[in-house]
């Protein structure tokens, strides 16, 4: 299409400096407010001082790296096409703009990270109480009636199967994580639920799962199975930016839907064009 509608989220560790430069803005009147029909205010404030924008960059410029937070598609469909065009329109100019995309800024300690509910068709041919015995070898399972629960720490994890809610505790002792994305939990239920038990290898295009953001509707997970729909659904803790960061340190990528991240601007409020 030749432009960017959404800005790639990157995230930067907290900068005191550049945090003031922040607050002064937002104490002016911003450039631009809009609220969207979910009642969410998105307010732009424009920095057109020289001197300022110098300084913004010099303080970027010491840091280390910088990071993708939620957009990693968005990011490599930009470098292919800017790719793509230097192959039929060379031009080395460090101007051209499809040499860049379009992206926000926000320290590590204002993203909001959730996570994803995993929602599973059938239960690979199983009774539910041959599925639950499955579950045994790998969790110590509580049966925890009609009420709600959401998992409160790493490796702990929420199930909802024939219409009650399961606390699922991982037994540690029978998992040997290989690297940092199998100590994910979207790893940990991948590799001894989702597949060896449900069958599902391929996370991205198995029409067996389905995924639903927690923080959009919380008790999704229930009503979605009631519906008939899924025959269980699981919830798993929220990885946190230092895990983020570690994956991307060790050059690999995360199972599909680990994290829900916010702030989101809303699509076509800012664009991008670089054709």
């Amino acid at each position: 299409t030749g432009f960017n509608a959404e800005p790639v989220l990157i995230t930067y560790p907290d900068n005191t400096y550049l945090s003031s430069i922040y607050q002064k803005y937002k104490n002016q009147r911003a450039e631009y407010e809009f609220t969207t029909n979910k009642k969410r205010t998105h307010h732009f404030w424009l920095i057109e001082d020289v001197k300022e924008i110098e300084n913004i960059e010099k303080e970027f410029g010491k840091m280390e790296a910088i990071y993708i937070a939620d957009g990693h598609h968005r990011t490599a469909s930009s470098y292919y096409v800017a790719k793509k065009l230097e192959r039929t329109k060379p031009i080395k100019s460090t101007d051209q703009k499809s040499n860049y995309f379009m992206a926000y800024f926000t320290p590590e300690s204002s993203l909001q990270v959730t996570s994803f509910y995993r929602f599973v068709k059938t239960l690979n041919g199983l009774t539910s109480n041959e599925f639950l015995i499955a579950l045994d070898k790998n969790f110590r399972i509580e049966n925890n009636g009609e009420k709600y629960y959401k998992p409160s720490k790493p490796h702990h994890f929420s199930m909802y199967l024939d219409g009650e809610f399961y606390k699922l505790y991982l037994r540690k002792a029978k998992y040997r994580p290989s690297n940092v994305v199998d100590k994910l939990d979207a790893k940990v239920l991948h590799k001894t639920i989702l597949e060896p038990i449900l069958g599902i290898k391929d996370l991205t295009n198995s029409e067996q799962i389905a995924y639903q953001p927690e923080i959009k509707n919380p008790l999704g997970i229930k009503n979605e199975v009631d519906s008939g729909k899924f025959a269980v659904a699981f919830g798993t803790f929220p990885i946190d930016i230092q895990q983020i960061k570690e994956v991307a340190d060790s050059n690999l990528v995360m199972p599909p839907k680990s994290t829900y991240v916010e702030p989101k601007l809303r699509s076509g409020l800012t664009i991008y064009e670089f054709k």
